[in-house]
């Protein structure tokens, strides 16, 4: 059994680590030819610089929105989504381009806003409650 190990322990451990000892590691044989496009499209690349919009959601009355869903869209399709933290702030990290911000919590109205991401912004939401009116009331005589 002994000798069964040893066999082993020379053909799988010793031998190919002489080789490469001797010759080195072996040669990297380049970029895979079939990704050469990787990285190209206007979506994304590895070396774009992400922006940080970021900032607040709250109620109408200011109180934070925990839980909140902040998503940034374009062409309609979702490309980045975040919470909102206990204190109602979030931070996403988006690469150049002009997206629409879309921010939804449970029991409140959505609420969107254009905007074109080419320097940090900060941009704060306030969402109002669904069931709730809202307005000013006026005595008539």
């Amino acid at each position: 059994m002994r000798a069964l190990l040893f066999t082993c322990l020379i053909l799988f451990i010793i031998i190919p680590g002489s080789v490469y000892a001797t010759d080195g590691p072996p040669d990297d044989p380049g970029p895979d030819p079939d990704l050469s496009d990787y990285g190209n499209s206007s979506s994304y690349s590895a070396e774009t610089d992400f922006i940080d919009p970021s900032g607040n959601v709250t109620t109408w009355m200011g109180d934070p929105v925990s839980g909140a869903t902040v998503s940034a869209l374009q062409d309609g399709n979702t490309v980045a989504e975040t919470l909102t933290d206990e204190n109602g702030h979030y931070s996403l990290p988006l690469t150049p381009g002009l997206y629409t911000m879309l921010v939804t919590a449970p029991a409140y109205i959505p609420e969107t806003a254009e905007v074109d991401i080419d320097e940090p912004v900060t941009m704060n939401f306030e969402l109002r409650k669904k069931s709730s009116i809202y307005g000013e009331v006026t005595d008539r005589m």
